[in-house]
């Protein structure tokens, strides 16, 4: 057996997040907790699924269905152990994809629909009364060929990660001396070992779990010290893991590396070699923050480890709707404020509303049409600029250790040698400085993007004439006019200026989902003709309902391009134009006519 540890194999080129998997290995696998009762209704629906699964028509979604309830109903496993036929059906799905193995022609939805099944025996292998039968009918060896596998598509990845975690489910009980004794009579150490060194990190995670488990039990112990073959197939493999997370800073995967170097210490042949072969990382500080410090658990308020903020729509699709969503949201609002005649809202208006009528150049119905417009332009060209698929990054643990490595010397030479006042500031920075930074960044430069281009539309007469004349028809803003524009001047000032920082500042899809939206709010709120004292979007710069106001005017037209967030351009630049300067001007005017 001692030969097939050294197999050698290329790493997996991403790792899924488990909560994208279509069978994620459930937290209780390792958590043990108590179980949900059901109803009698319940009850018939899973006895009827459980039904289903000898039907090859109707196998599938029964698959999918029960796999979903099987943490829902505790005695779900004694229902398909000790149903007729069952297991045949579900030791069925596995071989039938066998042919798909080699080569691997392993599509998405055959492994899919096998990994529902390989959930039923997860169910069945953890249950206490059914996993010693599921060992006697030696069901696990129906599962080392997926774990044999080496492509690196997503598909066979999810196919180790759900097999691995049925063996996951037979090693986490502690009365597991049986199940120890069967994984050693089998390939299942090589099998884990080459996972461990070549596997995506939470294969790696759930590989070295296993080997854990079997160096806890004495006879697994003395079995893999019992001859330098073993020891080292185990030590070389654990070694190679402590050099590549010196690099990753994964702190679960180290964590489960020393409680194996800690195991094996327990041996006394074991301990005697590990004085001469044990990684120089686990002998100096290189991991002395990371493990101090412990995993980070710091999670702010607005943080969530959801794969989707919405279940069921992907995070790409709320990017791009909750900006038209908030456009007409608070357009709506305002334009309710329109149509009041409140005598309380008379000294917050810029304009009587009755100037909405008499002084803009287009009517309601035409800027709605061209908004619409403009919000379908906005939505295509997103769908096409943000995908589904998240961008690949480090775990946030990982990243906040990284910052506090980053730190780690320079707050030495400061004297500052306190590990969780280095972590403390870490989380901060990682948390909320970058963040900060980012949004800060972006909306710099989209106030850049725009300032430049609104400005040159205005001073070259061809762009003024034929493209941003169409926004000043309407010479008394309001709310939902905020983007009525020529839609060419819509794509290259809102749409196109606003993807730039994105990019630029590299945003997350969620972060950038913040910034679209803040963008639109500030948007309509700035032509909202309110000028609200207690209006946060008005409180937070100059660059307010009043100030912009001035720009639609004729005196001010040349004036106030700053938009939509800060003023330090128009400051800069010298187009900065206010109420009391407009007063100034007009009374010059009146002293030479006079």
């Amino acid at each position: 057996m001692a030969g097939n540890y050294a197999r050698s194999h290329q790493p997996f080129s991403e790792t899924p997040p488990l909560s994208t998997l279509p069978h994620a290995i459930p937290q209780s696998q390792f958590t043990p907790g108590p179980a949900p009762t059901t109803s009698v209704q319940e009850d018939g629906k899973i006895y009827g699924l459980v039904i289903d699964l000898l039907d090859p028509n109707t196998r599938e979604s029964a698959l999918l269905e029960l796999s979903k309830k099987r943490e829902q109903y505790d005695d779900l496993a004694l229902v398909l152990w000790h149903s007729f036929g069952i297991m045949p059906a579900l030791l069925q799905e596995i071989v039938s994809v066998y042919p798909l193995l080699s080569p691997p022609n392993l599509t998405a939805h055959a492994s899919n629909r096998v990994c529902n099944a390989l959930a039923l025996l997860q169910c069945v292998a953890s249950h206490s009364e059914t996993r010693q039968l599921f060992l006697s009918a030696h069901i696990p060896l129906f599962l080392y060929p997926f774990l044999n596998t080496t492509s690196k598509t997503r598909p066979f990845e999810y196919l180790r990660l759900t097999s691995l975690g049925v063996i996951g489910a037979l090693v986490k009980q502690n009365d597991n001396s049986s199940v120890i004794h069967f994984l050693l009579s089998t390939e299942i150490i090589p099998l884990c070992l080459r996972i461990m060194e070549t596997g995506s990190e939470l294969s790696k995670t759930v590989a070295i779990f296993i080997v854990q488990k079997i160096l806890l039990d004495e006879t697994g112990l003395t079995y893999i010290c019992h001859t330098y073959e073993r020891f080292y197939a185990v030590g070389t493999v654990l070694s190679n893991m402590v050099n590549q997370l010196v690099e990753t800073q994964a702190v679960r995967l180290l964590k489960h590396v020393v409680r194996c170097y800690l195991r094996l210490s327990d041996n006394l042949r074991a301990r005697e070699a590990l004085r001469a072969c044990l990684p120089e990382p686990l002998r100096d500080q290189t991991f002395s923050t990371l493990l101090k410090g412990d995993m980070s658990t710091y999670i702010p308020w607005y943080a969530t480890e959801k794969p989707l903020l919405i279940d069921g729509i992907p995070d790409h699709y709320l990017a791009l709707a909750a900006p038209v969503v908030a456009y007409w949201s608070l357009s709506l609002f305002f334009h309710f404020l329109d149509t009041r005649d409140w005598k309380v809202l008379d000294k917050y208006r810029l304009h009587p509303s009755s100037e909405v009528a008499s002084r803009n150049l287009v009517s309601r119905s035409t800027v709605v049409y061209a908004v619409f417009f403009q919000h379908i332009i906005q939505t295509v060209l997103g769908l096409y600029w943000l995908t589904a698929e998240a961008p690949t990054r480090v775990p946030n643990s990982v990243a906040v250790h990284r910052i506090a490595s980053t730190l780690h010397t320079p707050a030495e030479l400061l004297g500052l040698n306190d590990p969780v006042l280095l972590l403390s500031v870490s989380e901060f920075i990682y948390w909320w400085a970058i963040p900060a930074l980012q949004l800060l960044l972006s909306m710099f430069i989209i106030d850049t993007w725009q300032y430049f281009l609104h400005r040159a539309m205005h001073v070259n007469k061809f762009l003024y004439r034929h493209l941003h004349s169409w926004h000043h028809r309407l010479y008394v803003p309001y709310a939902f006019g905020s983007l009525y524009n020529h839609p060419v001047e819509g794509f290259f000032l809102d749409t196109l200026g606003t993807a730039v920082a994105e990019w630029c500042t590299g945003l997350t899809t969620r972060q950038a989902m913040v910034l679209f939206t803040i963008s639109t709010l500030k948007t309509v709120d700035d032509h909202c003709g309110y000028n609200f004292p207690w209006d946060p979007l008005q409180l937070m710069s100059g660059n307010n309902a009043d100030y912009h106001d001035i720009h639609h005017q004729i005196i001010g037209i040349k004036s106030n391009f700053a938009q939509p967030f800060f003023v330090h351009w128009d400051t800069l630049l010298g187009t900065r134009m206010t109420r009391q300067d407009i007063e100034l001007r007009r009374k010059g005017l009146k002293n030479k006519t006079n």
